[in-house]
């Protein structure tokens, strides 16, 4: 869908339509944990978007409000990759959920806090999961498009890679400090349920019409 979505631009450039325009997309994470950073960069980057993170700020009341995030990207992909952290990150909170309930029920003996504390490694296992699986489904995405391109003398893969060299060039205008987001924590059940994860439903969400998951 990303690469059709990027041939669809491209024919509008060319023929003089009003060209997709790179955008800050941002909105509120749903909850403050560094899994939510990770999930929502790496399925920028997926979708050939970058981010970057708004500072914690504290509200009237003095509380501190939830972590905003600026997606930024073609208007298209910043969307889909917005509606997908949503989705995704809606079926990962109800499937950690259940898998607490489940272990605590064997184990009378684990106590809220290390509830917890595993519930978070667990959520940080599948992030790096799905993180995985994009990256292989990137890498045959493009294997595809190169594929079709030879067939048929087209140059579909430089199209995708000017989007992704324009976002990086106005990413770059913005002088912002960079920083990692990256965690060790890996567990099985977390990975599994990485595996899990419906990705393409959600991708194919915003196209179709369908309503957002969690």
């Amino acid at each position: 869908i990303m690469v059709k979505h990027a041939i669809e631009q491209a024919d509008i450039a060319a023929a003089g339509g009003k060209a997709e325009k790179i955008v800050h997309r941002e909105f509120t994470l749903r909850q403050r944990f560094t899994w939510h950073r990770n999930l929502a960069h790496k399925i920028a980057l997926y979708l050939n978007c970058s981010t970057f993170f708004l500072s914690s700020y504290k509200g009237w009341d003095g509380s501190f409000k939830q972590q905003r995030i600026v997606i930024v990207g073609f208007e298209g992909d910043a969307e889909i990759a917005e509606y997908l952290y949503h989705s995704v990150a809606g079926q990962l909170e109800g499937m950690s959920k259940a898998w607490i309930r489940r272990i605590r029920r064997y184990d009378k003996t684990i106590e809220s806090g290390d509830a917890a504390s595993r519930r978070i490694g667990y959520l940080n296992a599948a992030v790096i999961q799905i993180g995985r699986r994009l990256r292989e489904m990137a890498r045959a995405s493009e294997a595809e498009v190169k594929q079709a391109d030879e067939a048929a003398n087209t140059s579909t893969a430089l199209v995708i890679m000017s989007r992704r060299e324009k976002v990086t060039e106005h990413l770059a205008t913005l002088n912002l400090r960079t920083a990692s987001y990256t965690s060790k924590n890996y567990d099985r059940a977390g990975r599994d349920a990485g595996d899990r994860v419906n990705i393409q439903d959600a991708i194919d969400g915003p196209r179709a019409g369908t309503k957002q998951v969690g």
